[in-house]
């Protein structure tokens, strides 16, 4: 049984795979930093951002919170349309999700994961945009 994420809806891989495909032919969903690799071949991405003290993060000292993360990588602001949501841990089952809704930073503060301690990728198709979560302490975005 699939577990329930409202208000993101489970959705199958393939169309994430998709729209990754279409925004960046030659990328994967399961390695950010082939993701990073072939923006920067394409120019297409934006510098990576790495996190301050992430070795401590990784250790358990909490320096970040969810809100904090979300609100760093984000600063810039977000597409207001229709995402899909690639979370490892859901990826390695297979699955993904879709969000229409927004107030994209609430549902991911509600989100049952913390999101942020391992790769989460976030594909916009309509405004073209991908934005990256790496669990090495950083993140970057695409613009396509």
């Amino acid at each position: 049984m699939t577990q329930d994420y409202s208000p993101f809806a489970v959705i199958g891989i393939s169309k994430a795979i998709d729209a990754l495909s279409d925004l960046l032919p030659g990328a994967s969903i399961s390695s950010p930093d082939n993701i990073f690799s072939v923006a920067q071949v394409n120019r297409k991405v934006t510098q990576f951002v790495r996190m301050e003290n992430w070795e401590a993060q990784e250790l358990g000292q909490n320096i970040y919170s969810k809100a904090e993360l979300f609100d760093l990588m984000f600063s810039d602001g977000y597409p207001e349309a229709r995402l899909l949501f690639l979370p490892d841990d859901i990826v390695g089952k297979g699955e993904a999700l879709s969000y229409s809704g927004t107030n994209l930073r609430e549902a991911i503060l509600n989100f049952p994961h913390f999101v942020f301690d391992l790769d989460a990728v976030f594909v916009w198709p309509i405004a073209r945009q991908i934005s990256v979560f790496h669990h090495g302490g950083g993140f970057f975005h695409v613009r396509a």
